[in-house]
């Protein structure tokens, strides 16, 4: 703030405030004294002695040194980091939020006191020194104010509003320093945006306000003094004025159109620039040519890759043909087109090449191919020019004048690239247009596709005109006698009456497919030739063509003739050509999705196309499927196989049906895309169900002529056998028997006589073709077949009569048997029959001879009895025969049993005991046992039976001691003591056999065998108990699994399985050692035992010690605790390294008895 002094108040009055000093003056002159501090401060520049006027003075007399100002932003952060205003911001936050207290304002009597006025002319510093008392009021003053200074408070203040109020309540005499905000160049700059600053701070330009009004002092001008009303108003208008938004962005908004316009026109020039250099259009050589070529492109995108008549129906291979011819003469034209697009290039090129004032290459250089170009191309130098007018040859060219070449050179390389791209584009539109063209042709055609109702209705209504056809014709029958005369030639179809084949509708008539297919039958399926797929492949291939044929003309770039442009012959050399070989139409297609879709879109056609004649395929299903079955069917089997009534009249009736079916389908189908050709199908069809017929239409007459012939001679014979009369008692048999069978037999003659009249009537209904001979033989059949019947109503009513006569002659049959059976009896009799001394030969041919005679009669009795059941007489027993038959058999049993059980008991005995089967033995002792009880309860006392007896029961009382010798756990030591016990010890040369036991009577040690055999199997489960624990511990091992994330440290896992093993096989252990069998295995069960408890002891150990491990291993882990307990850390390591070396021990070998057994 500045600072300021005061007249002494004897000087004031009200007339004259200031003495008799001039007040314009004195207010030029006012200056403020800095404070005591400051002035501390400051150096020992002697500093001007008055206001402005004196100060820009003392500026002239001593030039100063120039000051750079820094920049806005810069000054800004310097300003905002000084000392002071960091110390003023500070103080002034304090103040508002009233945690620092200000003294209240001095009455104006001391602020009066503060200010002081610079000597004018030397008066004022007189009236300074005669006054002692104004120079003690001013030191006592200026205490005060470096305590309380009102200007410090308002330093900074930028709300000039607020100034204003101070200075209005201030002293008269107060005054503030102020100066602009922001300098000039900011757009926050204006009159009005000021700021209170010290003295120090006032630069060039500043302000003064006290009450009486503003001065403004700039330099080299008046000091402009505005009143403090006016410019309080004035102030007030403007801040209200800034508040509307256009004064508001005014400076920024007329900043940002200088600058817009600026840019707008420097861009427009520089565009414009660009444009008249590079845009071929406006130049004059060029422009023509492409004019001329734009025009041929849009002329020729007209043309169409894709020739499709209307009204006119294409076979796959007459389209690929069609579309072949068409492209080959659109081949030529784009040909002659790139022709003449070349020659316009070129010619425009060497004009523009000419007009830069440079030669082309081929008029320095001719040859004979060039010159036969530029004649061909009709582009032919003027007899006006000159090269040497034109340009300057290439050997006196500056370097300057050959890089100029170059340049325009690369310039006339990117128009012949220009002129590529539309020539490429057009072929690529030509494309697309063709594809496009393809396919509304493919989908127009798809419109007229019928539903797939219609589609099915086709088929469906060829059914039901066959079946209305077929029940007219069983409904209205022609007359017999025209029958005859209407049977067709055999091998030739019948004509089909009152059935046209069905029309097209109008809609069908109105559209025409566009391709056709031919269906054809096959066994295996309907197909389509061409099917889809091939359908697919040649559109995709005449699609493929409208490429190839684009891709054969060759861009522009490639072609020697530019080779003037694209290569100059420049510095005595030619070019490099860098220029490539310009667009390239494969890729352009390949990244064309639109032209994809349209190829994939033609695909689709072709596709629902087929999905239509797909339908109509499966509506042939049935008749593929009859179609197979009639293929298949076997006609030999058909000849020869025996066939029903109804399978006749199913069959005719099917293959009759068939047969219409297949000359109503019809042979051209259109279903919208494609045309059905039906032919082939329907050639096939005709013939299947006709071939069938016609063998059909063979065997049936000849099956009916032999049931008819049949059913003739069987009647007859069963008349001829009724009308026999019977003579003796199988006579009377026979007859009987054949009347009954007879009764049983006439009702399915008469239906098998209803089963040939049917086979009549079908061949009459399907005129069959039948002799006339066989219908006058069927014409008989009734009338044999009533004369049957009438035979056998005879015999019946004579049956009561013949069955009389026939029991009485069996009667005496069975009397003669009678007495034929006890003569059988008694001669079996005969002692010798049952004596064990007799010949066994002689005896054995008696009981044949015996047994002979008495089936005989058995079987006789048996023939009279089933007689008598049939005829339903009494039924004769015959007990005495059975009793003879019965013992017979038994003697018989008794001689069989011994010779077989001599021949048993030999083999046994002689086998060697060690292949002898007991269980074999045991089952055939039992069957002989048997045997004996049957004999002794059958037959009379003898001494044969008893004899039998003693020999199985002999063989029985040896058996368990054969079973305990045959044990298979006897071992070798057991074996020992067996033959110490029977004192006979067998070799190679007397092995040990059944027959040798009882020669030495082993069997009388019955007891101690048997005790030797139930140690051997005792000791034989005890082997097993222990073998079971052996093999149980040997894939057992521990469960090892690494620590943490430590490497090469291993800890035992779960041991709960293993412990449960340990405990079971400690039992099976103890049970094993507790046997008083043991003897044998006891050093294994030992040591078993003391593994086991070696093993249960290390597996404690090994668990409490790794428990105990897991424990310590993280403690003593640490660093700090090792130095704490240097022993127990010593005596942990040498514990930790012993439990990780059995671990990893037992990690490599897991094996859980032998890692808790091992030494160590």
């Amino acid at each position: 703030m500045a600072d300021g002094g005061m007249l002494p108040s004897s000087t004031r009055s009200t007339n004259f405030r200031y003495g008799n000093i001039d007040q314009n003056r004195l207010m030029s002159r006012l200056i403020s004294h800095p404070l005591k501090s400051i002035q501390d401060d400051k150096t020992n520049t002697p500093q001007p002695p008055g206001g402005d006027h004196y100060r820009a003075h003392w500026n002239k007399q001593t030039p100063a040194e120039h000051k750079f100002e820094p920049l806005p932003v810069l000054k800004r952060y310097q300003k905002h980091n000084d000392p002071k205003e960091i110390q003023a911001r500070n103080r002034q936050q304090l103040i508002q939020a009233n945690k620092l207290r200000v003294s209240s304002p001095e009455s104006p009597l001391e602020k009066r006191a503060k200010l002081s006025l610079p000597p004018i002319n030397g008066r004022t510093s007189d009236m300074g020194k005669g006054s002692d008392a104004g120079s003690d009021w001013g030191s006592s003053v200026s205490v005060k104010r470096r305590q309380l200074d009102p200007r410090e408070m308002l330093h900074g203040e930028t709300d000039i509003g607020k100034v204003i109020n101070y200075i209005k309540q201030a002293p008269d005499g107060f005054f503030l320093y102020l100066a602009h905000s922001y300098s000039r160049n900011d757009t926050r700059h204006s009159y009005y945006n000021l700021k209170v600053v010290s003295y120090e701070q006032c630069g060039r330009e500043y302000f003064t306000i006290s009450n009486s009004g503003v001065s403004y002092y700039r330099p080299g001008e008046e000091v402009e003094f505005t009143p403090l009303e006016n410019f309080a108003k004035e102030y007030y208008r403007y801040t209200r004025l800034v508040q509307i938004k256009v004064f508001t962005t005014f400076r920024m908004w007329k900043a940002f159109m200088v600058w817009y316009k600026n840019i707008r026109v420097k861009k427009v020039t520089h565009s414009a620039k660009a444009l008249n250099d590079n845009l071929f259009l406006l130049q004059d050589a060029l422009r023509p040519a492409l004019l001329n070529i734009r025009e041929m492109c849009f002329r020729i995108s007209d043309m169409s890759l894709c020739k499709i008549e209307k009204k006119h129906t294409y076979t796959l291979n007459e389209f690929s043909d069609s579309q072949n011819q068409t492209l080959s003469q659109v081949a030529a034209r784009l040909q002659e087109f790139r022709d003449l697009v070349k020659d316009v290039v070129a010619s425009a090129c060497r004009t523009r090449l000419f007009e830069a004032g440079f030669v082309p290459d081929d008029f320095l250089h001719p040859t004979d191919s060039t010159h036969d170009n530029l004649t061909a191309n009709g582009f032919a130098m003027p007899d006006s020019m000159d090269i040497d007018t034109l340009a300057q040859p290439p050997d006196k060219a500056t370097y300057a004048e050959q890089a100029n070449k170059r340049s325009h050179c690369r310039r006339l390389t990117n128009f012949i690239r220009l002129c590529d791209y539309l020539i490429v584009n057009t072929f690529h539109v030509l494309a697309v247009n063709s594809v496009q063209s393809l396919k509304n042709h493919f989908l127009e055609q798809l419109e007229a596709t019928p539903s797939k109702d219609e589609i099915i209705g086709y088929v469906e209504e060829i059914k039901h005109k066959v079946d209305k056809t077929t029940a007219a014709e069983g409904a209205e029958e022609p007359p017999a006698e025209n029958k005859q005369a209407q049977q067709p030639a055999p091998g030739h179809p019948p004509p089909i009456p009152a059935i046209r084949p069905p029309e097209e509708d109008e809609a069908a008539k109105r559209h025409i497919p566009l391709f056709v297919t031919e269906m054809k039958l096959f066994i295996e399926a309907i197909q389509y030739h061409p099917d889809s797929i091939t359908f697919q492949s040649g559109i995709h291939h005449v699609i493929q063509s409208f490429q190839e044929t684009l891709l054969s003309i060759d861009n522009l770039i490639p072609d020697t003739t530019f080779d003037n442009f694209t290569r100059p012959y420049i510095n005595e050399k030619y070019e490099e050509k860098i220029c490539g070989d310009g667009p390239d139409l494969r890729s352009m297609f390949t990244a064309d999705y639109h032209f994809q879709d349209l190829v994939k879109d033609c695909s689709d056609s072709l596709e629902a196309g087929f999905n239509a004649a797909k339908i109509y395929a499966d509506t042939f299903d049935e008749f593929h499927q009859f179609y197979v079955e009639n293929e298949n069917t076997d006609i030999e089997a058909l000849k020869n196989e025996p066939h029903d009534v109804e399978f006749f009249a199913t069959s005719l009736a099917k293959y009759t049906r068939e047969e219409k079916i297949a000359q109503l389908i019809d042979v051209k189908k259109p279903l919208g895309l494609l045309m059905i050709d039906s032919t082939h199908t329907k050639t096939k069809l005709e013939p299947s169900p006709r071939r069938l017929l016609d063998v059909i239409n063979e065997i049936l007459p000849k099956i009916a002529k032999a049931k008819t012939d049949s059913l003739k001679s069987e009647a007859q014979d069963a008349t001829v056998k009724l009308e026999t009369k019977p003579e003796t008692t199988l006579d009377f048999v026979d007859s009987l028997t054949f009347l009954d069978e007879i009764q049983e037999r006439i009702d399915p003659l008469e239906q098998e006589a209803e089963i040939v009249r049917q086979m009549y009537e079908l061949i009459e209904q399907y005129n069959v073709p039948c002799p006339p001979e066989d219908i006058v033989s069927y014409s008989s059949l009734t009338t044999t077949l009533n004369g049957c019947r009438n035979a056998m109503d005879k015999a019946l009513t004579e049956r009561d009569a013949n069955v009389i006569k026939f029991v009485s002659l069996l009667d005496k049959d069975i009397e003669i048997l009678t007495q034929e059976v006890r003569q059988i009896k008694q001669d079996s009799q005969n002692p010798l029959l049952l004596d064990p001394t007799a010949d066994k030969d002689k005896v054995k041919l008696l009981l044949d001879d015996y047994i002979k005679k008495i089936e005989l009669q058995q079987h006789q009795s048996t023939e009279y009895r089933l007689y008598q059941k049939n005829f339903k007489v009494e039924v004769t027993k015959f007990d005495e025969l059975e009793e003879v038959y019965g013992e017979l058999k038994l003697k018989e049993l008794l001689w069989n049993s011994l010779n077989e059980w001599d021949t048993m008991l030999e083999e046994f005995q002689n086998i060697d005991f060690n292949k002898l089967d007991h269980e074999q033995l045991n089952t055939i002792v039992n069957k002989y046992g048997k045997y004996v009880y049957q004999l002794e309860r059958g037959l009379p006392p003898n001494q044969s039976v008893p004899i039998l007896k003693e020999k199985v029961e002999s063989l029985r009382a040896k058996l368990p001691t054969i079973t305990n010798l045959r044990n298979p756990n006897l071992r070798r030591r057991h074996w020992d003591v067996i033959e110490d016990l029977i004192k006979f010890h067998p070799s190679a040369e007397e092995p040990l056999t059944l027959g040798k036991l009882i020669d030495i009577n082993a069997f009388q040690h019955e007891e101690r065998l048997q005790e030797i055999s139930g140690q051997a199997s005792s000791e034989a489960s005890l082997e097993g108990i222990l073998k079971r624990v052996e093999d149980s511990w040997k894939s057992v091992e521990f469960p090892v699994v690494p620590y943490k994330d430590y490497k090469d440290v291993y800890i035992l896992g779960g041991t709960d399985d293993i412990i449960q093993l340990l405990d079971d096989a400690n039992i099976n252990i103890a049970t094993i050692a507790s046997s008083r069998h043991v003897g044998p295995i006891r050093s294994r069960v030992e040591e078993w035992q003391s593994n086991l408890d070696l093993f249960n002891k290390t597996l404690d150990a090994w668990s409490k010690c790794q428990k105990t491990w897991q424990y310590l291993e993280s403690i003593f882990g640490a660093p700090d605790i090792q130095r704490q307990l240097p022993a127990e850390a010593k005596m942990f390591n040498q514990v930790d390294k012993t439990f990780k070396d059995v671990m990893r021990k037992t990690n490599k070998i897991p094996l859980a008895i032998k890692a808790g057994t091992q030494p160590g």
